[in-house]
């Protein structure tokens, strides 16, 4: 299980679930530990992805892109990113055919594998995703999905930090 608890003083309100955390990731709890295992062989039609907002350089930046069939598992097509800039960062990921997928996407700051959050579920990682993921409930693959045709498609992921 990648969800790492880290002792913290933290204020109260505004803690998101962990629940509510892993689904706007769209990825199962095993899912870090065995990256280079979830990723399905790459296809033909590009998924243009750019990450809006690095407000940071250290960990790497895990990318899936999935079907509804396979949102929230460890199947999928993408990517990590381990060079980061701050700012905003394009990358080009390849899926097999057109249709509707989710952008999930976890930086994984302090570098240990897990997305990490404190006893009282305060996010300390960052995370984005496409389409309008609510910030207060779990958000659905409707809520995320983004349209694929045969040439393409280009979507912008809006990242977030936990507040220092």
């Amino acid at each position: 299980m990648f969800v790492k608890f880290k002792k913290l003083s933290v204020a109260t309100g505004g803690a998101i679930c962990a629940l509510y955390a892993l689904g706007a990731l769209g990825i199962s709890p095993a899912w870090a530990g065995e990256a280079p295992d979830w990723k399905t062989k790459d296809g033909t039609i590009p998924v243009t992805v750019t990450l809006k907002s690095i407000t940071k350089t250290e960990g790497p930046i895990y990318v899936s892109i999935q079907t509804r069939e396979n949102y929230r598992s460890m199947k999928g097509f993408g990517g990590v990113l381990s060079e980061l800039t701050l700012g905003d960062i394009t990358q080009t990921f390849k899926v097999e055919r057109p249709g509707n997928y989710a952008v999930s996407v976890w930086h994984d700051l302090d570098d240990d594998g897990r997305f990490s959050m404190t006893e009282d579920y305060k996010i300390l990682d960052g995370w984005g995703a496409s389409g309008n993921a609510p910030e207060d409930r779990e958000p659905t693959f409707d809520d995320v999905q983004i349209k694929v045709d045969e040439s393409g498609a280009t979507v912008p992921v809006e990242m977030r930090y936990p507040a220092n």
